[in-house]
C-alpha cells in the first residue's frame, strides 16, 4: 500500500511538473485571467476581505498596481460602486482621484510609500485626467503581471530545481520502501 501511494505521488509530481515546464505560456495566461478577475471583479466588492488582502499584499511586495497598470482600477467593480461624488477625501484604505465629474479609486497598496504619509494627496491631484495616471508622483506605475513574470523567469531555475529535487525524493523513498518491502517479506517466509 505504501509503495503503490508513494508510486502514484512520484508520478503524479513528475507529470506536473512536466506539464508546467511544457505549457508555460498556459499557466502564464492562467494566471493573468485569474488576477484579472480578482482585481476587476472581486476587489472591494466586500464579499471577501481574504481578495483584497491578497491583491493589496501583492502589489506592496512586488510595488506594482493592477494588472497592466494603475488604469486597471478605473474599469474595475471597485470603481464602480456608488460613490459620493462630491467627495474628495481620502477613502479609509484607498485613494480616490477626483476628476470633472467623477471619483476614482485606487488602493493605497499602489503607493510606493504604503505608510499613512502616502507621497500623494488628493489635493494635488484634483482636476487630473485618468489618462495622466502614470504621472502621478508615488504612484507605482508598472502592473503587476509584468512584475510576477520577471520574479518567476528569475527563479525559474531554482523552482524546476526543487521539482526535480522533490521527484529524486520520492524515487529514492520509492526505492528504499521497496527494499524494506521485500526484506520483511523474506523474513516472513522463513
Amino acid at each position: 500500500m505504501y509503495i503503490s501511494i508513494c508510486l502514484i505521488l512520484c508520478v503524479l509530481s513528475s507529470a506536473f511538473l512536466f506539464w508546467t515546464i511544457r505549457n508555460g505560456e498556459k499557466v502564464r495566461e492562467r494566471i493573468r485571467l485569474d488576477t484579472t478577475k480578482l482585481i476587476k471583479r472581486n476587489y472591494g466588492t466586500g464579499n471577501t476581505n481574504a481578495t483584497e488582502m491578497l491583491v493589496d499584499r501583492i502589489q506592496r511586495y512586488f510595488t506594482c498596481c493592477g494588472i497592466m497598470g494603475p488604469e486597471d482600477w478605473i474599469t474595475s467593480n471597485y470603481n464602480n460602486q456608488t460613490m459620493d461624488e462630491n467627495s474628495n477625501m481620502m477613502m479609509m484604505n484607498n485613494l480616490a482621484f477626483a476628476g470633472d465629474q467623477r471619483v476614482y479609486r485606487i488602493p493605497k497598496s499602489c503607493c510606493q510609500d504604503y505608510e499613512e504619509s502616502c507621497p500623494f494627496r488628493l489635493e494635488n491631484i484634483r482636476g487630473r485626467d485618468i489618462q495622466n495616471l502614470k504621472d502621478i508622483r508615488g504612484l507605482n506605475n508598472d502592473g503587476c503581471m509584468n512584475k510576477f513574470e520577471d520574479f518567476i523567469r528569475h527563479k525559474q531555475l531554482f523552482i524546476i530545481i526543487a521539482g526535480v529535487i522533490l521527484v529524486g525524493v520520492q524515487v529514492l523513498a520509492l526505492i528504499f520502501s521497496f527494499c524494506l518491502f521485500c526484506a520483511i517479506s523474506r523474513q516472513d517466509d522463513k
